[in-house]
């Protein structure tokens, strides 16, 4: 029997990978479940310390760096790079995480023969609170656009597709529940502490619940001593204000920040937990937003849970969710569960058992990841490389486990070569074409930096008033790189050419700020 042919797919993540936010978790998921079956590209953002490109989870890691500008800024730089990857490579079927990554894929989908997989997962309704309302205005305009083009959507719960329906979205849509890698959270043994200890594990931000739970402590405080640790990063508008308000409430001596924390390190701090709360109360304003993605990881750790009662959350836990359920933005209500979970060891107990149970049977990371499957089946026809394991067998990886204990992270500690791109991929990240030695790269000059065709001349042809200067939207995806410092090889580039596509003309122009 002839097997079917390797389907390759590109994932467009406007997220870093790896990383311990949300976003940077939920990817593993979408991954571990692709790159055994498919051929799979992946592009994300570059931070500082990352490479290029790099061999991950089985996957070609494609990093883009966006700067420390705004987020339109950061935007735009990413949908310039998704733009020449797509002029550059072919691909059966491309999987788009949010309107931010998503745009350039819907405005080139007449000239793209594959099919258009649109995941919410980083959505209006998760950027709320962090982007100004213009930005979340457009957002929510590209949104539309995205939904309208593609051939299957993928929403976290029944209530975000029931939404999507009634606004007259007719695209097949999936629901896929979150899941939880839950071998990385059941080790760690309980941590009696000398005072009962409160948790709060997520990103410390407006609109997080932060303040009702700060309120909720105090008050707890005139009843029981205990202790309230906060682990996450602290967005820098929110700082000023959660130190005052520790300050104002006279809670400090009992409060401690820990900060962005690896999320391997996350078991640990929940061992030493009595009550994990979850107090983001995202409402039925955000139908997108799914799910508290904290939640599952404090019940696989096998800890009592206080969630805000939200119609999603009795969703997706059931009619008797193993969780202390509490009124929203009701400091007293909550102040309350803290305490009864505090004073009770058996309910408490009782609680934590239910929570674990629960995850371990439905929302186990293998169990989304075969929702997955089992929703590209709805863009695949039958027959297809979808459940085999061809491509895994063809495309070994070279590189060894990183030493990082719960890390499959892939390090190339030999040169490898990347066929894909005709390039020669080197342990650092530096990339070169096949078959011609190593040179010195020729630095580039860019010409048009504020127009979707790019236009570049090597040094030695510029004008001397022009000023040098090395570009960073072209240390992107595909871009071969000569070194860390992101000078080009021209002829060797495959994305050097102008492209011979017609301009964005779809939604997706985000306002100057």
């Amino acid at each position: 029997m002839t097997s079917s042919p390797i389907q390759r797919v590109l994932v467009v993540s406007f997220s870093v990978v790896p990383d311990a936010s949300r976003q940077g978790i939920e990817i593993e998921t979408v991954l571990k479940a692709l790159a055994p079956r498919f051929s799979v590209d992946v592009l994300s953002i570059r931070t500082a310390a990352m490479g290029f490109v790099e061999r991950y989870r089985r996957t070609r890691m494609l990093r883009v760096p966006v700067g420390d500008g705004s987020r339109v800024e950061q935007v735009e730089a990413f949908r310039r790079a998704v733009r020449r990857q797509l002029e550059g490579a072919e691909y059966d079927l491309i999987h788009f995480r949010s309107a931010y990554g998503g745009v350039p894929v819907c405005n080139l989908k007449e000239y793209l023969d594959c099919k258009l997989v649109y995941e919410v997962a980083l959505s209006s309704s998760t950027e709320r609170g962090r982007v100004s309302q213009a930005v979340l205005d457009d957002l929510e305009t590209d949104e539309e656009y995205c939904l309208s083009q593609a051939d299957l959507i993928i929403v976290r719960c029944q209530s975000a597709a029931d939404d999507l329906m009634a606004k007259g979205i007719s695209a097949p849509m999936a629901v896929v529940p979150p899941g939880v890698d839950i071998d990385t959270f059941d080790w760690e043994p309980s941590v009696r502490q000398s005072s009962r200890r409160i948790v709060h594990v997520g990103r410390l931000g407006p609109g997080r619940g932060i303040r009702n739970l700060l309120e909720a402590f105090r008050e707890l405080l005139e009843y029981s001593e205990a202790n309230l640790t906060l682990v996450g990063p602290v967005e820098e508008i929110f700082s000023s204000y959660l130190d005052d308000a520790i300050a104002r409430l006279g809670i400090k001596p009992h409060v401690t920040l820990l900060g962005e924390v690896d999320h391997e390190e996350i078991p640990r701090i929940l061992a030493m937990a009595d009550v994990c709360v979850s107090p983001w109360s995202p409402g039925a304003d955000h139908p997108l937003y799914g799910y508290p993605n904290k939640l599952f990881e404090y019940m696989a750790c096998r800890r009592a849970v206080i969630a805000m009662d939200e119609p999603v959350i009795r969703e997706l836990l059931g009619p008797r969710p193993p969780v202390k359920l509490v009124a929203p933005e009701d400091a007293s209500d909550l102040a309350s569960a803290m305490l009864q979970l505090l004073a009770d060891d058996k309910a408490n107990r009782r609680l934590a058992e239910d929570g674990y149970n629960l995850v371990r049977s439905q929302f186990s990371a293998s169990a989304a990841r075969r929702a997955l499957l089992t929703a590209y089946e709805k863009v695949f026809p039958s027959g297809t490389n979808l459940w085999g394991y061809e491509g895994a067998l063809k495309r070994p990886v070279t590189g060894t486990y990183s030493s990082q204990t719960g890390s499959d992270r892939f390090h190339d500690t030999m040169p490898h070569t990347d066929g894909a791109f005709n390039i020669s991929v080197t342990p650092s990240g530096g990339i070169r074409a096949l078959g011609s030695p190593p040179k010195a790269p020729e630095t580039w000059i860019l010409l048009s930096p504020d127009t979707n065709t790019d236009t570049r001349i090597p040094r030695s042809t510029k004008d001397s008033a022009i000023e040098s200067e090395t570009d960073p939207e072209f240390v992107a995806a595909g871009t071969l790189l000569g070194n860390e410092g992101g000078t080009a090889q021209p002829d060797t580039d495959p994305l050097q050419k102008t492209t011979s596509l017609e301009p964005d003309s779809g939604p997706g122009t985000l306002p100057e700020t």
